[in-house]
């Protein structure tokens, strides 16, 4: 199996869509810190004041797609993380998300029948919450068997299999 194919979701979390996503990084990060070296985001993650402080914390580099606007007062930790997040590794690093990131997407809403026009059957953040986060912990369920199976981590057949 290629290295984008052996990723799965570690953390999950629920929040309302006015929740910015980067005010969460530390409830997330705290007790995989010991695990992880850097954490691929997407946009929504980039804050400097929060990467910094992660990266202070935790010694754990989270890269999105962004980069900092090149000052000539440019903080050390801003040129460090341009650098890297820039480079060619950073990049390419960044590429490998969306194969990993997005079929965990598709395979909650495939598993829970979400679509435009068959919405979450609850209401209310902590019913929603309790719904989406079961789905998640059943896709990471999922994917764990496949990978000690050596399956392709998003293969639903056996999954299906086992309830039919």
């Amino acid at each position: 199996m290629a290295p984008a194919t052996r990723r799965f979701p570690l953390m999950a979390t629920v929040t309302t869509a006015s929740t910015k996503d980067y005010t969460l990084l530390k409830t997330l990060i705290a007790p995989l810190q010991q695990r992880l070296g850097i954490v691929v985001a997407d946009s929504g993650y980039f804050a400097h004041h929060f990467l910094q402080a992660i990266y202070q914390q935790f010694s754990v580099l989270v890269t999105t797609p962004c980069l900092f606007k090149v000052t000539e007062r440019m903080s050390a930790f801003k040129k460090y993380y341009n650098d890297m997040a820039g480079s060619v590794i950073g990049r390419l690093t960044y590429r490998r998300r969306k194969p990993s990131i997005e079929p965990t997407f598709a395979h909650i809403k495939e598993l829970t029948q979400l679509s435009a026009t068959n919405p979450l059957p609850y209401k209310g953040l902590d019913r929603v919450s309790a719904y989406l986060l079961v789905a998640s912990c059943t896709v990471q369920l999922m994917m764990y068997d496949n990978f000690t199976n050596q399956q392709e981590l998003g293969s639903m057949e056996a999954f299906k299999a086992a309830f039919q």
